[in-house]
């Protein structure tokens, strides 16, 4: 009966808290946050919609966010947090934008419904082509569609990226837990890595001479525009247009736009027509 007694206690105490999160869900622009019992902190979101004047270039270096680079008719950005880790904004009015978190998560427990969704998103127009594209947070989803940039920087340490139907010049990847997929895409000099995930290309139109490593996880390319391949996997199988390879593989031309694909523990699989 005690035993009884104990749940039913837990599950009321739960209820109360959830309660009390939705309670402090107030107005997004006020800068609060409540802390409720033994260090357990209630996160209160903003959420703020920002006018920019113009874009020249993009930086962001953020935490737990996930970030979105996309087209849009309109030039602004949005972005959602806890209060208390609210990045500054800096460059709206000469072009020059840069969104940093100054004040990172700390180990503490934050409680509430929207937990793990801090989020910034930029919406850019057909018109503007950027001069840098750096892009870097350490813990969530990294997406950009339909996006120009002269010279681009991707970085995630947890999380999933992916990058469709973009104009991105000299450009470079580099992600430690997650998937990349990259779709309908043209670069410069293309330097990509991953540590532990997939790697999915597809539709690339790659200038120069472009790599891609992997530790752990396999690498799909399909429909690349170059003019060869240097290929190997050191624990794994190399697929070229159905025919089994193992350990290396190269084409006999060599061109301008070559690409190196590596993976030290998976397989590689490569389609060069549909």
């Amino acid at each position: 009966m005690r035993f009884k007694k104990t749940i039913i206690t837990g599950v009321i105490l739960m209820a109360a808290g959830m309660a009390l999160v939705l309670v402090v869900r107030g107005n997004s622009d006020t800068k609060r946050t409540i802390t409720w019992d033994h260090g357990f902190k209630i996160a209160q979101y903003q959420r703020k919609t920002i006018s920019l004047n113009d874009l020249k270039s993009v930086k962001m270096d953020l935490d737990n966010f996930d970030v979105q680079v996309v087209r849009g008719s309109k030039l602004n950005l949005q972005i959602k947090s806890p209060a208390d880790v609210f990045p500054t904004v800096t460059g709206i009015d000469d072009g020059h934008l840069q969104i940093i978190e100054d004040n990172k998560h700390t180990g503490d427990f934050n409680l509430s419904l929207e937990a793990l969704s801090e989020q910034v998103v930029l919406t850019v127009p057909k018109k503007y082509e950027l001069s840098d594209l750096m892009l870097e947070t350490d813990n969530g989803r990294l997406s950009v569609v339909n996006i120009k940039a002269q010279r681009s920087n991707f970085k995630t340490d947890n999380g999933r990226m992916q990058v469709t139907n973009s104009k991105l010049g000299a450009t470079k990847i580099k992600q430690e837990n997650g998937s990349i997929n990259v779709t309908n895409t043209v670069t410069g000099v293309l330097n990509m890595e991953n540590e532990n995930g997939s790697i999915e290309l597809a539709d690339l139109t790659l200038q120069g001479h472009s790599s891609i490593e992997n530790e752990n996880g396999r690498i799909n390319v399909t429909n690349a525009n170059v003019d060869g391949y240097t290929i190997n996997s050191d624990n794994g199988t190399i697929n070229v247009d159905g025919k089994k390879h193992y350990n290396l593989y190269h084409t006999p031309t060599n061109g301008a736009n070559m690409l190196n694909i590596e993976n030290s523990n998976g397989d590689i699989t490569v389609t060069t027509h549909n």
